[in-house]
């Protein structure tokens, strides 16, 4: 799957990092997984940069409109 860049300005970027973080720590502590939601969320990479995000992985993203 090609990488997929959101850009957005350097304030959002870390506010959204900051959260992804919390909700990452959070969800390994209080969340079940099954092992097939594991081995998809291992192939997830998300990555910050100053002005964009940048995603990748196997099973796609959805975006609502």
């Amino acid at each position: 799957m090609p990488d997929i860049r959101v850009t957005l300005n350097s304030e959002k970027v870390n506010r959204l990092k900051k959260y992804f973080d919390w909700a990452k720590a959070k969800s390994l502590i209080f969340i079940p997984r099954s092992d097939y939601w594991q081995k998809h969320l291992s192939l997830i990479d998300i990555k910050f940069e100053k002005n964009s995000v940048f995603l990748s992985g196997e099973s796609g993203f959805y975006f609502p409109r």
